[in-house]
């Protein structure tokens, strides 16, 4: 029910015949993390946020071909989301978001699909500039067009843990109030320090 709440109150309803159900999926999950972390706006970190647990195998496979260990991205975004900057009373969604949304809709059109999937949105999670995500990978010396192409040459593992066995490589940290970062977010991978 609540995400139906959140789902109109942030308009998401002009998406409903333009989103497939695997990137209704990541939406709900997404939204289901603001919620469960009292965040007042919706974001672009969310959705990448929730494609990485949704579609673990797509995302390890994708942040291994680019050199990089996925359990320290995971870390670093779910510290970054726990990182105090998203408080207030009533739920809203950013302009990077918007712009997220409309660049999945604009690459399953370029594709010739008629409804965004989930590659659509991690595509687009490295389009957008402005976003977390994007400026996070060009800190980490990632190239938007290469990660593009390699989410692309992945797609076939959309839904593996839904077709055979999969082992989760992934670990959330525990969260608790003791555990959380009061704005003083600092992630480090590697030799780099990403500073919020």
């Amino acid at each position: 029910m609540f995400l139906y709440k959140f789902w109109k109150s942030l308009s998401l309803e002009i998406y409903n015949d333009k989103i497939a159900k695997s990137g209704v999926r990541v939406i709900h999950k997404a939204l289901q993390e603001a919620q469960d972390r009292n965040h007042n706006h919706f974001d672009s970190e969310h959705i990448f946020f929730a494609i990485a647990e949704l579609e673990e195998p797509l995302f390890v496979e994708v942040m291994q071909r680019l050199n990089l260990d996925p359990q320290a991205i995971f870390d670093a975004f779910d510290t970054h989301l726990d990182s105090g900057n998203y408080s207030g009373q009533e739920m809203k969604m950013s302009e990077s978001l918007r712009t997220l949304l409309a660049s999945a809709v604009k690459n399953a059109r370029s594709e010739r699909r008629r409804l965004a999937q989930v590659q659509d949105f991690f595509i687009a999670s490295f389009q957008e500039e402005k976003s977390f995500p994007s400026k996070f990978f060009q800190q980490c010396g990632v190239e938007s067009a290469t990660a593009i192409q390699i989410i692309r040459d992945c797609k076939h593992l959309i839904g593996l843990h839904d077709r055979e066995p999969y082992t989760s490589k992934l670990r959330r940290r525990p969260r608790n109030n003791e555990d959380k970062n009061e704005g003083n977010c600092r992630i480090i991978i590697g030799n780099k320090d990403f500073n919020q």
